[in-house]
C-alpha cells in the first residue's frame, strides 16, 4: 500500500494507520515496513524506515451459547462458540459450567492447527450428576488460548425452565354402555420434564356435573383411571350421555381438558321357553313357561303366542314382569282349544 498527502507545513507531523480488515491480515511472524520520503517541491528526501514484527493476536470467542435456550429439566445442556484465530493457531478451549453461581464442571478442549472460524462444543448430558432443577439458573464460561494469548471470558446463562402436563387421550369403557354397567375412564397420563402430577376427573351427565375427584402422585407416563360405580348416587339411564375429562398438573401449570364420551345403550332381553307336558294327549292343556332375563333389570312385557300348525291359535301379553322371573301360560283343554291326534 501506498499514499501520498499534500500540503504539508513545515516542522509538522503527519501519520497513517493501516487498519486490520479483509485487505489488511498482520499474520504472526510477518515483518511490516514503513517507508517515508518528503518531497519539496523540488528535490525529495531520502527514504526513511521504520520495520515491526507480527508477534501474535489475541484468539476469541465473542459468540458463547447455550442450546436450548430455554431448557426443562429433562434436557441436555450444549454450549458452544466460534473459535476465531487469525494467526490459524492451534489452541485450548476452557469451558466451566456452573449451576447458581457455584462451579459444577470444567474441562479443557484441544483445538487443531488452522480450526479459524471453527465452533466448539460440549454437551452436559442431564443425568444423576447433571440433575437440572426447575428454576436454577446454568452459566457456561468459555475462553481460547492460542498457546500465547488468552481470549477473554465469554458467557452464556439459562434458566431452567418448566413445560405443561401433555394433553391427554381419554377412554371410556365399555364403549356401549347399559343401564347395569359402571364406566371406567383412563388415561396415559405424561409430562414433558416427567413431573409426579395430580389428575383432576370430572364426569358429567348430558353436561351437568355430576362428579368429580383428584388423584395425586401419579407418576410420568403411567395410566390413571377411575370407575363410576353403578349404584344408587351413580343412575345410569338409558340415551343418557355421560362424558369423562381429565386435566393433568404437574405442580406449576396445567393440560388442557381432555374429554370422552359415551351414550348409555340398552341391551335385549333374554328367555328360555319351553311346553309341557313333553308329550302331550289330546286331553291335556298346554302349559308355556319361560324364564326371563334382562341385563337392564327393565320390567318386561312377554308376550306369547301359540299356533296350531302354520296358524295363529292365541296371543296374549303379560306385563310388569320382573326381571330373572319365571312365567306360564296354560291353554286349557276345552271346546275352543281342541287338541286333535295325528
Amino acid at each position: 500500500f501506498r499514499t501520498n498527502f499534500t500540503s504539508f507545513a513545515n516542522g509538522t507531523n503527519r501519520s497513517y494507520t493501516l487498519i486490520e480488515n479483509q485487505t489488511n491480515k498482520f499474520a504472526k511472524g510477518e515483518n511490516w515496513d514503513a517507508a517515508f520520503r518528503v518531497y519539496d517541491g523540488t528535490e525529495s528526501g531520502d527514504w526513511l524506515n521504520s520495520t515491526i514484527t507480527i508477534s501474535n493476536t489475541q484468539p476469541e470467542n465473542p459468540n458463547t451459547t447455550i442450546v436450548p435456550s430455554s431448557p426443562i429439566k429433562n434436557n441436555d445442556l450444549n454450549c458452544s462458540f466460534t473459535y476465531i484465530d487469525t494467526n490459524n493457531d492451534q489452541g485450548t478451549a476452557s469451558i466451566i459450567w456452573y449451576n447458581n453461581s457455584r462451579e459444577h464442571f470444567r474441562t479443557n478442549i484441544s483445538i487443531a492447527n488452522n480450526s479459524n472460524n471453527t465452533i466448539i462444543s460440549y454437551m452436559l448430558t442431564r443425568n444423576t450428576t447433571n440433575a437440572f432443577i426447575k428454576d436454577q439458573t446454568w452459566v457456561c464460561a468459555a475462553k481460547t488460548n492460542d498457546g500465547v494469548i488468552s481470549s477473554d471470558w465469554v458467557n452464556a446463562s439459562v434458566t431452567i425452565g418448566n413445560s405443561a402436563p401433555d394433553d391427554t387421550t381419554v377412554r371410556i369403557d365399555p364403549l356401549l354402555p347399559i343401564r347395569s354397567s359402571n364406566l371406567n375412564a383412563s388415561s396415559n397420563v405424561s409430562d414433558p420434564d416427567a413431573d409426579t402430577l395430580t389428575v383432576t376427573i370430572i364426569w358429567y351427565n348430558n353436561s351437568i356435573e355430576h362428579f368429580r375427584t383428584n388423584i395425586t402422585s401419579i407418576a410420568n407416563s403411567s395410566t390413571s383411571s377411575y370407575t363410576l360405580t353403578r349404584n344408587n348416587s351413580n343412575i345410569f339411564t338409558r340415551n343418557e350421555n355421560w362424558t369423562a375429562a381429565f386435566r393433568l398438573n404437574d405442580g406449576s401449570f396445567s393440560s388442557n381438558w381432555s374429554n370422552s364420551s359415551v351414550v348409555i345403550q340398552n341391551a335385549l332381553p333374554n328367555f328360555t321357553a319351553y311346553i309341557s307336558p313333553e308329550i302331550p294327549f289330546f286331553s291335556n292343556s298346554l302349559n308355556a313357561s319361560a324364564f326371563v332375563t334382562d341385563i337392564d333389570a327393565d320390567t318386561l312385557t312377554v308376550e306369547i303366542v301359540f299356533w296350531n300348525g302354520t296358524r295363529e291359535h292365541f296371543r296374549t301379553n303379560l306385563t310388569s314382569v320382573a326381571n330373572s322371573t319365571n312365567i306360564s301360560y296354560t291353554l286349557l283343554a276345552n271346546q275352543t282349544n281342541l287338541f286333535t291326534y295325528k
